[in-house]
């Protein structure tokens, strides 16, 4: 299986700058290909606003190479991966 992904965003006409962040990960193991995309909206144009979804972007980010990639070396069942996954957005 081969991901093709491309990204389209705009600020919008209310704002001058763009709140909104992504992530985009993908990575071949041996099992396959695995991937996170997140998006993340912004906080309605509150002063750095901004800055609440490039977090939780960057956090998703560093749980997936740090968490994730791990848990499918060690080959835990999705449920437990998916688990996982909700626990860190969480505490974001």
């Amino acid at each position: 299986m081969h991901f093709s992904y491309a990204t389209l965003w705009d600020k919008g006409d209310f704002y001058s700058i763009n709140q909104d962040s992504f992530a985009l990960q993908s990575v071949l193991t041996g099992a396959g290909p695995f991937a996170m995309a997140l998006v993340c909206d912004g906080v309605g144009g509150l002063s750095k606003g901004e800055y609440a979804g490039g977090l939780v972007a960057k956090s998703m980010t560093a749980w997936f190479y740090e968490h994730a990639l791990v848990s499918l070396c060690q080959k835990k069942s999705f449920y437990k991966l998916f688990g996982s996954f909700k626990r860190a957005l969480a505490e974001v």
